[in-house]
Protein backbone atom coordinates (compact mmCIF):
# COMPACT_ATOMS: atom_id res chain seq x y z
CA UNK A 1 0.00 0.00 0.00
CA UNK A 2 2.85 1.93 0.88
CA UNK A 3 4.76 1.26 -2.51
CA UNK A 4 1.13 1.94 -4.50
CA UNK A 5 1.00 5.61 -2.79
CA UNK A 6 4.71 6.52 -3.05
CA UNK A 7 4.37 5.86 -7.25
CA UNK A 8 0.96 8.12 -7.03
CA UNK A 9 2.81 10.83 -5.48
CA UNK A 10 6.02 10.33 -7.54
CA UNK A 11 3.85 10.43 -11.02
CA UNK A 12 2.10 14.15 -9.63
CA UNK A 13 5.20 16.15 -10.15
CA UNK A 14 6.56 14.12 -13.34
CA UNK A 15 3.38 14.57 -14.99
CA UNK A 16 3.47 17.91 -14.00
CA UNK A 17 6.54 18.44 -15.48
CA UNK A 18 6.27 17.13 -18.62
CA UNK A 19 2.94 18.76 -19.36
CA UNK A 20 3.35 22.11 -18.22
CA UNK A 21 6.68 22.38 -20.29
CA UNK A 22 4.07 21.61 -23.58
CA UNK A 23 2.55 25.18 -23.80
CA UNK A 24 5.87 27.50 -24.32
CA UNK A 25 7.16 25.21 -26.87
CA UNK A 26 3.56 25.27 -28.62
CA UNK A 27 3.75 28.95 -28.37
CA UNK A 28 7.18 29.69 -29.52
CA UNK A 29 6.96 26.77 -32.64
CA UNK A 30 3.90 28.90 -33.81
CA UNK A 31 6.27 32.32 -34.10
CA UNK A 32 8.77 33.15 -36.35
CA UNK A 33 12.40 34.66 -35.57
CA UNK A 34 11.20 37.95 -35.45
CA UNK A 35 8.35 38.04 -33.47
CA UNK A 36 10.33 35.25 -30.87
CA UNK A 37 13.41 38.63 -31.04
CA UNK A 38 10.84 41.58 -30.32
CA UNK A 39 10.31 43.03 -26.48
CA UNK A 40 8.93 40.88 -24.22
CA UNK A 41 4.86 41.44 -24.01
CA UNK A 42 2.67 39.35 -21.70
CA UNK A 43 0.72 35.85 -23.27
CA UNK A 44 -2.34 35.94 -21.97
CA UNK A 45 -2.46 32.20 -20.47
CA UNK A 46 -5.28 29.93 -21.81
CA UNK A 47 -7.61 27.99 -19.05
CA UNK A 48 -6.01 24.44 -19.37
CA UNK A 49 -2.58 26.60 -18.30
CA UNK A 50 -3.87 28.04 -15.55
CA UNK A 51 -5.95 24.27 -14.16
CA UNK A 52 -2.24 22.73 -14.63
CA UNK A 53 -0.88 25.64 -12.81
CA UNK A 54 -3.31 24.83 -10.05
CA UNK A 55 -2.50 21.52 -10.11
CA UNK A 56 1.26 21.92 -9.40
CA UNK A 57 -0.05 23.48 -6.52
CA UNK A 58 -1.95 21.18 -5.43
CA UNK A 59 0.40 18.13 -5.58
CA UNK A 60 2.85 20.39 -3.79
CA UNK A 61 0.17 20.88 -1.15
CA UNK A 62 -0.42 17.22 -1.01
CA UNK A 63 3.39 16.23 -1.28
CA UNK A 64 4.16 18.74 1.69
CA UNK A 65 1.55 17.51 4.13
CA UNK A 66 2.18 13.96 3.09
CA UNK A 67 5.93 14.52 4.23
CA UNK A 68 4.83 16.19 7.33
CA UNK A 69 2.78 13.01 8.53
CA UNK A 70 5.67 10.58 7.65
CA UNK A 71 8.03 12.76 9.56
CA UNK A 72 5.87 13.17 12.68
CA UNK A 73 4.60 9.40 12.66
CA UNK A 74 7.98 8.00 12.62
CA UNK A 75 9.30 10.73 15.08
CA UNK A 76 6.35 9.31 17.48
CA UNK A 77 7.11 5.73 17.11
CA UNK A 78 10.30 6.17 17.70
CA UNK A 79 10.23 7.84 20.67
CA UNK A 80 7.35 6.14 22.04
CA UNK A 81 7.43 5.14 25.64
CA UNK A 82 7.58 0.98 25.82
CA UNK A 83 7.60 1.17 28.91
CA UNK A 84 11.12 -0.03 28.90
CA UNK A 85 14.50 2.07 29.85
CA UNK A 86 15.98 1.38 26.20
CA UNK A 87 18.56 3.77 26.86
CA UNK A 88 22.77 2.77 27.15
CA UNK A 89 21.43 -0.62 26.71
CA UNK A 90 24.24 -3.23 24.31
CA UNK A 91 22.37 -6.27 23.02
CA UNK A 92 25.03 -9.09 22.34
CA UNK A 93 24.09 -12.63 20.71
CA UNK A 94 25.13 -15.32 22.65
CA UNK A 95 27.49 -17.65 21.14
CA UNK A 96 26.41 -20.59 18.41
CA UNK A 97 29.34 -23.02 19.62
CA UNK A 98 28.02 -25.12 22.70
CA UNK A 99 30.39 -27.21 23.92
CA UNK A 100 30.27 -29.27 27.39
CA UNK A 101 31.40 -26.07 29.68
CA UNK A 102 29.44 -24.21 27.11
CA UNK A 103 27.35 -22.61 30.39
CA UNK A 104 30.49 -22.30 32.58
CA UNK A 105 32.20 -20.04 30.18
CA UNK A 106 29.03 -18.42 29.76
CA UNK A 107 28.77 -17.27 32.96
CA UNK A 108 32.30 -16.44 33.22
CA UNK A 109 31.41 -14.20 30.35
CA UNK A 110 28.82 -11.91 32.00
CA UNK A 111 30.59 -12.04 35.73
CA UNK A 112 33.93 -11.02 34.10
CA UNK A 113 32.56 -8.27 31.91
CA UNK A 114 29.95 -7.09 34.48
CA UNK A 115 32.85 -5.97 36.38
CA UNK A 116 34.46 -3.46 33.88
CA UNK A 117 34.33 0.07 34.23
CA UNK A 118 31.16 1.39 32.27
CA UNK A 119 29.40 -1.77 32.74
CA UNK A 120 26.37 -1.26 34.60
CA UNK A 121 24.82 -4.46 34.62
CA UNK A 122 24.09 -6.97 32.40
CA UNK A 123 21.10 -9.66 31.78
CA UNK A 124 20.45 -12.82 29.69
CA UNK A 125 17.24 -13.69 27.85
CA UNK A 126 15.47 -15.40 25.07
CA UNK A 127 14.73 -12.23 22.96
CA UNK A 128 14.53 -8.35 23.63
CA UNK A 129 12.38 -5.91 22.35
CA UNK A 130 12.98 -5.16 18.90
CA UNK A 131 12.84 -8.83 17.70
CA UNK A 132 10.29 -9.67 15.29
CA UNK A 133 8.22 -12.03 17.70
CA UNK A 134 8.53 -12.84 20.94
CA UNK A 135 8.41 -16.28 22.76
CA UNK A 136 4.77 -17.39 22.96
CA UNK A 137 3.61 -19.06 26.65
CA UNK A 138 0.18 -20.77 27.40
CA UNK A 139 -1.19 -20.54 30.38
CA UNK A 140 -4.60 -21.02 32.08
CA UNK A 141 -6.26 -20.35 35.43
CA UNK A 142 -7.44 -23.49 35.98
CA UNK A 143 -8.55 -26.74 34.91
CA UNK A 144 -11.96 -25.55 33.23
CA UNK A 145 -10.59 -22.02 32.20
CA UNK A 146 -9.46 -21.48 28.39
CA UNK A 147 -6.01 -21.28 27.21
CA UNK A 148 -4.63 -18.15 26.77
CA UNK A 149 -1.68 -17.07 24.61
CA UNK A 150 0.81 -15.19 26.31
CA UNK A 151 4.15 -12.72 25.11
CA UNK A 152 7.41 -13.48 26.42
CA UNK A 153 10.92 -12.49 26.26
CA UNK A 154 12.04 -16.46 27.05
CA UNK A 155 13.87 -17.31 30.23
CA UNK A 156 15.45 -14.40 31.58
CA UNK A 157 17.19 -13.86 35.39
CA UNK A 158 16.85 -11.54 37.91
CA UNK A 159 18.58 -8.37 36.47
CA UNK A 160 16.40 -8.34 33.40
CA UNK A 161 13.39 -6.20 35.37
CA UNK A 162 15.75 -3.60 36.43
CA UNK A 163 18.10 -3.73 33.61
CA UNK A 164 15.59 -2.39 31.53
CA UNK A 165 13.75 -0.27 34.28
CA UNK A 166 10.25 -2.56 33.90
CA UNK A 167 8.08 -0.88 36.92
CA UNK A 168 7.49 -4.03 39.15
CA UNK A 169 3.43 -3.51 40.48
CA UNK A 170 3.15 -6.31 43.05
CA UNK A 171 5.19 -8.47 44.71
CA UNK A 172 8.60 -9.38 44.25
CA UNK A 173 11.60 -10.31 41.56
CA UNK A 174 13.17 -13.18 41.03
CA UNK A 175 16.18 -14.62 43.20
CA UNK A 176 19.70 -14.88 42.23
CA UNK A 177 20.10 -19.05 41.83
CA UNK A 178 17.68 -19.53 44.42
CA UNK A 179 15.77 -22.96 45.00
CA UNK A 180 12.66 -20.61 45.30
CA UNK A 181 12.82 -20.15 41.70
CA UNK A 182 11.33 -23.17 40.48
CA UNK A 183 8.07 -23.08 38.74
CA UNK A 184 7.91 -19.09 39.56
CA UNK A 185 6.57 -16.75 37.18
CA UNK A 186 6.12 -13.08 36.89
CA UNK A 187 3.02 -11.38 34.82
CA UNK A 188 2.00 -8.49 33.59
CA UNK A 189 -0.96 -6.40 34.51
CA UNK A 190 -2.49 -7.05 30.90
CA UNK A 191 -1.98 -10.88 31.77
CA UNK A 192 -3.84 -10.96 35.68
CA UNK A 193 -6.41 -9.03 34.12
CA UNK A 194 -6.71 -11.93 31.36
CA UNK A 195 -6.80 -14.40 33.74
CA UNK A 196 -9.39 -12.94 35.55
CA UNK A 197 -7.95 -11.48 38.87
CA UNK A 198 -9.05 -8.30 40.42
CA UNK A 199 -6.25 -6.65 40.56
CA UNK A 200 -2.32 -7.07 40.90
CA UNK A 201 -1.82 -7.62 44.37
CA UNK A 202 -4.99 -10.57 44.38
CA UNK A 203 -2.64 -12.21 41.47
CA UNK A 204 0.40 -12.61 43.73
CA UNK A 205 1.00 -15.66 45.21
CA UNK A 206 -1.93 -17.63 43.12
CA UNK A 207 -0.92 -20.46 41.00
CA UNK A 208 -2.13 -21.24 37.52
CA UNK A 209 -1.28 -24.01 34.66
CA UNK A 210 1.36 -24.00 32.12
CA UNK A 211 -0.08 -26.92 30.07
CA UNK A 212 2.82 -27.12 27.22
CA UNK A 213 5.35 -28.31 30.37
CA UNK A 214 2.72 -30.17 32.40
CA UNK A 215 2.96 -27.39 35.11
CA UNK A 216 -0.32 -27.48 37.47
CA UNK A 217 1.49 -25.00 40.05
CA UNK A 218 3.44 -22.17 38.62
CA UNK A 219 3.25 -19.45 41.29
CA UNK A 220 2.47 -16.13 40.05
CA UNK A 221 5.68 -14.30 42.23
CA UNK A 222 4.94 -10.46 40.96
CA UNK A 223 3.04 -8.37 38.92
CA UNK A 224 4.92 -6.04 36.18
CA UNK A 225 4.27 -2.54 34.45
CA UNK A 226 3.24 -3.84 30.77
CA UNK A 227 5.67 -2.84 27.93
CA UNK A 228 5.75 -3.30 24.42
CA UNK A 229 7.15 -6.53 22.59
CA UNK A 230 7.26 -6.03 18.25
CA UNK A 231 6.84 -3.38 15.73
CA UNK A 232 3.94 -1.33 15.94
CA UNK A 233 2.81 -2.19 12.81
CA UNK A 234 -1.01 -3.36 12.17
CA UNK A 235 -0.31 -6.66 10.74
CA UNK A 236 2.68 -7.53 13.66
CA UNK A 237 1.69 -6.07 17.22
CA UNK A 238 -0.99 -7.47 18.89
CA UNK A 239 -2.18 -5.20 21.46
CA UNK A 240 -3.96 -6.70 24.43
CA UNK A 241 -2.24 -10.09 25.29
CA UNK A 242 -0.40 -9.49 27.93
CA UNK A 243 3.05 -10.97 28.75
CA UNK A 244 4.80 -13.80 31.21
CA UNK A 245 8.36 -14.08 32.35
CA UNK A 246 10.10 -17.30 33.64
CA UNK A 247 13.43 -17.70 35.32
CA UNK A 248 16.08 -19.28 33.06
CA UNK A 249 15.04 -22.66 32.52
CA UNK A 250 13.65 -23.51 35.36
CA UNK A 251 9.86 -23.54 33.89
CA UNK A 252 10.70 -23.90 30.19
CA UNK A 253 13.62 -26.38 30.06
CA UNK A 254 13.93 -26.24 26.24
CA UNK A 255 14.14 -22.75 26.09
CA UNK A 256 17.16 -21.37 26.23
CA UNK A 257 19.07 -17.85 26.16
CA UNK A 258 19.71 -15.98 22.51
CA UNK A 259 20.49 -12.55 23.82
CA UNK A 260 22.71 -10.90 26.74
CA UNK A 261 22.16 -7.52 27.61
CA UNK A 262 24.46 -4.51 28.80
CA UNK A 263 23.89 -1.66 30.27
CA UNK A 264 26.73 0.68 29.67
CA UNK A 265 27.71 4.20 29.79
CA UNK A 266 27.45 5.84 26.26
CA UNK A 267 30.17 8.21 26.80
CA UNK A 268 32.97 5.02 26.99
CA UNK A 269 30.96 2.85 24.31
CA UNK A 270 33.93 2.39 21.63
CA UNK A 271 36.35 1.41 24.77
CA UNK A 272 33.68 -1.11 26.08
CA UNK A 273 32.15 -2.57 23.02
CA UNK A 274 35.81 -3.11 22.23
CA UNK A 275 36.56 -4.83 25.51
CA UNK A 276 33.71 -7.05 25.13
CA UNK A 277 34.84 -8.09 21.96
CA UNK A 278 37.91 -8.77 23.31
CA UNK A 279 37.16 -11.15 26.30
CA UNK A 280 34.17 -12.86 24.17
CA UNK A 281 36.73 -14.04 21.42
CA UNK A 282 38.82 -14.76 24.24
CA UNK A 283 36.46 -17.65 25.82
CA UNK A 284 34.73 -17.99 22.37
CA UNK A 285 36.97 -18.42 19.53
CA UNK A 286 35.37 -20.04 17.27
CA UNK A 287 32.08 -17.59 17.54
CA UNK A 288 31.73 -14.27 15.96
CA UNK A 289 30.55 -11.04 18.14
CA UNK A 290 27.78 -9.49 16.90
CA UNK A 291 26.25 -6.88 19.23
CA UNK A 292 23.35 -3.68 18.89
CA UNK A 293 22.20 -1.49 20.70
CA UNK A 294 18.55 -2.15 21.71
CA UNK A 295 17.37 1.22 20.18
CA UNK A 296 19.30 -0.09 16.77
CA UNK A 297 17.27 -3.22 16.60
CA UNK A 298 13.60 -1.56 17.33
CA UNK A 299 14.82 1.09 14.51
CA UNK A 300 15.48 -1.01 11.92
CA UNK A 301 11.88 -2.13 11.48
CA UNK A 302 11.39 1.36 10.54
CA UNK A 303 14.37 1.49 8.19
CA UNK A 304 12.09 1.30 4.80
CA UNK A 305 9.69 3.83 6.33
CA UNK A 306 12.90 6.24 6.79
CA UNK A 307 14.10 5.51 3.33
CA UNK A 308 10.83 6.42 1.76
CA UNK A 309 10.28 9.44 3.99
CA UNK A 310 13.53 10.75 2.45
CA UNK A 311 12.77 9.78 -1.22
CA UNK A 312 9.23 11.85 -0.80
CA UNK A 313 11.04 14.61 0.59
CA UNK A 314 13.06 14.69 -2.56
CA UNK A 315 10.60 14.83 -4.74
CA UNK A 316 8.44 17.12 -2.51
CA UNK A 317 11.38 19.35 -2.57
CA UNK A 318 10.84 19.26 -6.64
CA UNK A 319 7.35 19.47 -6.54
CA UNK A 320 7.88 22.98 -4.58
CA UNK A 321 10.34 24.17 -6.43
CA UNK A 322 8.30 23.35 -9.98
CA UNK A 323 5.47 25.27 -8.09
CA UNK A 324 7.15 28.45 -7.11
CA UNK A 325 9.05 28.75 -11.12
CA UNK A 326 5.34 28.50 -12.07
CA UNK A 327 4.15 30.81 -9.97
CA UNK A 328 7.18 33.80 -10.58
CA UNK A 329 6.51 32.85 -14.41
CA UNK A 330 2.48 33.76 -14.03
CA UNK A 331 3.26 36.76 -11.74
CA UNK A 332 5.98 38.36 -14.28
CA UNK A 333 3.75 37.68 -17.03
CA UNK A 334 0.60 39.34 -15.15
CA UNK A 335 3.14 42.34 -13.73
CA UNK A 336 4.10 42.97 -17.59
CA UNK A 337 -0.08 42.66 -18.63
CA UNK A 338 -0.80 44.86 -15.77
CA UNK A 339 1.83 47.94 -16.93
CA UNK A 340 -0.32 50.47 -17.97
CA UNK A 341 -3.19 49.61 -15.09
CA UNK A 342 -0.65 49.68 -12.60
CA UNK A 343 1.24 53.13 -13.86
CA UNK A 344 -2.17 54.47 -13.77
CA UNK A 345 -2.93 53.65 -10.12
CA UNK A 346 0.20 54.69 -9.08
CA UNK A 347 -0.44 58.12 -10.47
CA UNK A 348 -3.90 57.92 -8.42
CA UNK A 349 -2.15 57.47 -5.23
CA UNK A 350 -2.18 53.15 -5.03
CA UNK A 351 -0.50 51.73 -2.46
CA UNK A 352 1.70 48.79 -2.52
CA UNK A 353 -0.87 46.12 -1.09
CA UNK A 354 -2.90 47.92 -4.16
CA UNK A 355 -0.68 46.56 -6.66
CA UNK A 356 -0.07 43.63 -4.98
CA UNK A 357 -3.69 42.96 -4.97
CA UNK A 358 -3.96 43.49 -8.52
CA UNK A 359 -1.16 41.15 -9.50
CA UNK A 360 -1.93 38.43 -7.29
CA UNK A 361 -6.11 38.34 -7.90
CA UNK A 362 -6.02 35.20 -10.42
CA UNK A 363 -2.92 33.16 -8.54
CA UNK A 364 -4.66 33.74 -5.28
CA UNK A 365 -7.62 32.11 -6.76
CA UNK A 366 -5.83 29.43 -8.06
CA UNK A 367 -3.89 28.84 -4.72
CA UNK A 368 -7.44 28.73 -3.12
CA UNK A 369 -8.77 26.09 -5.43
CA UNK A 370 -5.59 24.16 -4.83
CA UNK A 371 -6.05 23.96 -1.34
CA UNK A 372 -9.06 22.82 -1.43
CA UNK A 373 -8.51 20.48 -3.97
CA UNK A 374 -5.33 18.74 -2.09
CA UNK A 375 -6.28 19.28 1.54
CA UNK A 376 -9.18 16.27 1.31
CA UNK A 377 -6.56 14.13 -0.96
CA UNK A 378 -3.77 14.45 1.41
CA UNK A 379 -6.17 13.55 4.59
CA UNK A 380 -7.27 10.65 2.73
CA UNK A 381 -3.35 9.21 2.23
CA UNK A 382 -2.60 10.34 5.27
CA UNK A 383 -5.64 8.16 7.05
CA UNK A 384 -4.86 4.94 4.77
CA UNK A 385 -1.16 5.49 5.46
CA UNK A 386 -1.58 5.79 9.28
CA UNK A 387 -3.79 2.52 9.25
CA UNK A 388 -0.11 0.67 8.86
CA UNK A 389 0.44 1.32 12.78
CA UNK A 390 -0.69 0.22 15.79
CA UNK A 391 0.18 3.20 17.67
CA UNK A 392 -1.03 6.53 15.66
CA UNK A 393 0.02 10.31 16.00
CA UNK A 394 -3.45 11.91 17.19
CA UNK A 395 -3.16 14.44 14.14
CA UNK A 396 -4.64 18.05 14.88
CA UNK A 397 -5.75 20.72 12.38
CA UNK A 398 -2.16 22.16 12.79
CA UNK A 399 -0.29 19.36 11.19
CA UNK A 400 -2.41 20.65 7.81
CA UNK A 401 -2.53 23.90 8.27
CA UNK A 402 1.17 24.34 9.33
CA UNK A 403 2.62 22.17 5.81
CA UNK A 404 0.05 24.96 3.78
CA UNK A 405 1.39 28.43 5.49
CA UNK A 406 5.07 26.38 5.02
CA UNK A 407 4.12 26.39 1.17
CA UNK A 408 2.24 30.06 1.22
CA UNK A 409 5.03 31.51 2.80
CA UNK A 410 7.94 29.87 0.41
CA UNK A 411 5.60 30.75 -2.64
CA UNK A 412 5.62 34.45 -1.11
CA UNK A 413 9.39 35.02 -0.81
CA UNK A 414 9.55 33.68 -4.50
CA UNK A 415 7.52 36.53 -6.13
CA UNK A 416 8.35 39.11 -3.56
CA UNK A 417 10.88 40.70 -5.80
CA UNK A 418 8.37 41.02 -8.74
CA UNK A 419 5.91 42.52 -6.67
CA UNK A 420 8.79 45.20 -5.27
CA UNK A 421 9.46 45.52 -9.00
CA UNK A 422 6.04 46.52 -9.76
CA UNK A 423 5.39 48.48 -6.85
CA UNK A 424 8.82 50.64 -7.09
CA UNK A 425 8.52 51.10 -11.20
CA UNK A 426 8.56 54.61 -12.58
CA UNK A 427 4.22 55.64 -13.39
CA UNK A 428 5.34 57.37 -15.89
CA UNK A 429 7.87 54.44 -17.67
CA UNK A 430 4.97 52.32 -16.97
CA UNK A 431 2.63 54.79 -18.84
CA UNK A 432 4.99 54.52 -21.88
CA UNK A 433 4.76 50.58 -21.91
CA UNK A 434 3.43 49.34 -25.71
Amino acid sequence: MLDEHFFLLLSIPIVGIIVTGVYPVLITSKKGAADLLKKLRAVQMPWWIKSLVTFQYSSAVVLLIWIGTVYFQLNYILNKNRGIDQEGILVVDRPLTRNGNYLQKLDYFINTSSAYDGVHKASISKSVVGDKTGNPFFVRRNESAIILGLHSNGVVDENFIDLYGIRLLEGRNFQPNAPANQKTILLSSMAVKRLGFSSAKEAVGERIILPDYNIQDAEIIGVYEEYDFEPYFSESQKKGHGSILTYKNSVAPDLDISKISFKINLNDAASIIGRLEGLYKKTFPSDVFKWTFLDQNIGRHYAQEQVVRNQIMLFTLLAIGIACLGLLGATTNKAIEKTKEIGIRKVLGAQMYQIAEIILNTTSRQVIIANVIGIPIAYYLVQTYLERYSERLSFEWWHYALPVALLLLVMFVTIAGVLLKAARTNPVESLRSE
